[in-house]
């Protein structure tokens, strides 16, 4: 499989060379236009530019000696990633000389170590062309065959039966969604076949044999695990192209118990194409992956489409599949859940400066945080102050700091801030990791209620649905607002007449046209008055308090400070109070 990676002038990448764990799974993580998707792009042109070449001139074309002229393509043509014109594959959009974008990867035979094949791509005149710029390949020598699947890989209403040389060539084109019916049947005429192989003269099948077709059909696997996770099978319809144009494969509900798999009774079975996101992301990664004519699968956040759980077992059966199949697993990934799944020597790093596997917890903990290694200085604080609280947003640190001022309360020094736009339950994640590196860390995790019940917190800020977690000498307490997030707390017209120098009236006006609210001039909305109106608790902050901003040009930070003490909700009391406590 693929060892090595070289990129020249490709998107993000303007001379980079990537090594790559050449079998098992890896996952590539990092934050926003980091470039992970970049490396599954660059795979997936190399396949199409490969398979192009070959279709266009010859098996010749990829070897080494052949000194023909590139092949010229239109973007209509070029098909493995969408783009909005050719440029946008050369760094800065800006193609320079002829063949100044390439594309290297490097592999081992068995019988031949460094095999090479570096694919170069020119743009003239609005059309791409492509050229083997070097190779030491020979006739014979083994190449591998990529899959790329993007989130959801389109599967289409009606499918047509594909030659396997047809499929290939869509799988490199990027369009793996578009055969896997095709995939199935073939999976299915193959389990058909070695029935009949085990059955030979006999009467009909032994339990021995049904033990080996089900271990080794990849039909039979992938029907397993999708009744382990869904309870659900598919069934590949009969498919004959004298009579049919179109290949069907249809899904069942039912139990499995005991390895057995029960279809429910009354369930009618129905086409893939009408089950969830879910599922077909699922049937998609899993089919591609146990199918025998792909050797590497580039997977584009697969877990866009499925919760936690799924998430975690996804990778699961895919760790597996890959060390039983020989398959080499690229997953491009956000989930917090994968990365902490996942080895930490199987983690691929990709930023801006560095593309590398982790080698320590430490540099997971950043991953895991979605923070990168330039936020490590929060670890180094927090191994020296140990007192934690996690915010959804830096500037929910801001305010409590101006509003613990104006109480004439000390913020701690030796608190770390850390902002982390994730529910509770993924901070907890974080918190574990942390916790089992430092030990004592005392924790506080806040977050806005949203649309969670105003039931589901407390006078004390106390989540009712989390109990406290203890972990290694360490504690992370779960705490919520009452109202409907921070910003919340700042609709307190005094203070807002006060910063903008306007008039009671003008706040009034403002909130009964946009919001159908009106407050009395007595009203700066204390939390214990609260429970005789219960709408406050409700009204979403972040919006009244932009179009406060908008229409009297002042921002959220002035209202903070212009707040009086005693303007100052309970909740904000509470929760300042028990970090101070938590830290002294």
């Amino acid at each position: 499989m693929i060892k090595e990676l070289q990129l020249k002038n490709f998107k993000k990448f303007k001379d980079k060379t990537i090594t790559l764990l050449p079998s098992g799974v890896s996952v590539l993580a990092g934050g926003n236009n980091s470039g992970k998707s970049s490396i599954l792009h660059a795979l997936a042109i190399w396949e199409f530019c490969k398979n192009y070449l070959i279709n266009q001139k010859g098996n010749g074309s990829i070897y080494y000696g052949f000194k023909g002229a590139g092949i010229g393509i239109s973007i209509d043509d070029f098909t493995p990633i969408n783009i909005p014109a050719l440029n946008y594959l050369w760094t800065n959009l800006k193609p320079k000389a002829s063949y100044s974008l390439s594309i290297k990867c490097v592999w081992d035979n068995p019988s031949k170590a460094d095999c090479f094949l570096e694919i170069g791509l020119a743009l003239t005149q609005d059309r791409l062309f492509i050229k083997q710029l070097s190779s030491n390949l020979v006739a014979n020598d083994y190449v591998p065959v990529i899959a790329y699947i993007p989130p959801f890989a389109g599967i289409t209403d009606k499918e047509q039966w594909y030659s396997p040389a047809d499929r290939r060539k869509l799988i490199g084109r990027g369009l793996a969604g578009s055969v896997l019916r095709n995939t199935i049947i073939e999976m299915n005429n193959d389990l058909l076949k070695l029935k009949e192989e085990k059955k030979g003269n006999k009467k009909k099948l032994g339990k021995r044999d049904y033990e080996y077709i089900r271990a080794t059909s990849p039909l039979e696997i992938l029907n397993k695990v999708l009744a382990e996770t869904f309870q659900s099978q598919i069934i590949p319809q009969n498919f004959d192209p004298a009579f049919h144009n179109y290949v069907r494969v249809d899904s069942v509900k039912g139990n499995y118990v005991n390895e057995k798999f029960t279809p429910h009774k009354s369930y009618n079975k129905r086409d893939i194409m009408v089950e969830g996101s879910g599922f077909l992301q699922w049937l998609s990664v899993y089919t591609f992956a146990l199918n025998d004519s792909v050797d590497i699968l580039l997977l584009d956040e697969p877990d866009a489409h499925l919760h936690c759980t799924l998430q975690t077992l996804l990778l699961d059966k895919l760790v597996e599949i890959s060390q039983s199949n020989n398959k080499q697993v690229l997953m491009a990934s956000h989930s917090t859940e994968i990365i902490k799944f996942i080895s930490v020597k199987k983690l691929l790093e990709v930023n801006q400066k560095t593309v590398r596997y982790l080698t320590n917890e430490n540099q997971k903990i950043a991953l895991i945080a979605g923070l990168g290694s330039s936020y490590s200085p929060k670890i180094n604080q927090l191994q020296t102050h140990k007192n934690l609280l996690f915010v959804e947003n830096e500037s929910d640190i801001d305010f409590l700091k101006s509003w613990a001022s104006i109480l004439g309360l000390s913020w701690p020094k030796n608190l770390v801030a850390w902002a982390v736009a994730n529910k509770h339950s993924q901070r907890k994640h974080l918190f574990t990791h942390l916790a089992q590196e430092i030990s004592g860390i005392e924790s506080i995790s806040l977050s806005d209620r949203d649309n969670d019940l105003y039931s589901t917190t407390s006078t004390n800020l106390i989540d009712n649905n989390l109990p406290n977690l203890s972990l290694n000498g360490s504690t992370l307490r779960y705490r919520k607002w009452r109202r409907w997030e921070i910003e919340n707390y700042l609709i307190c017209v005094p203070a807002i007449v006060r910063t903008a120098n306007c008039s009671e009236q003008d706040v009034n006006t403002l909130l009964q046209t946009k919001f159908s609210i009106t407050f009395p001039s007595t009203t700066y909305l204390q939390s214990d008055q609260v429970t005789s109106n219960k709408v406050l608790f409700e009204l979403e902050g972040k919006e009244i308090i932009e179009c406060i901003e908008n229409e009297f040009k002042i921002n959220k930070h002035e209202i903070a400070k212009s707040m009086a003490s005693t303007e100052i909700p309970e909740d904000i009391k509470t929760l300042i109070n028990e970090v101070i406590s938590m830290c002294s």
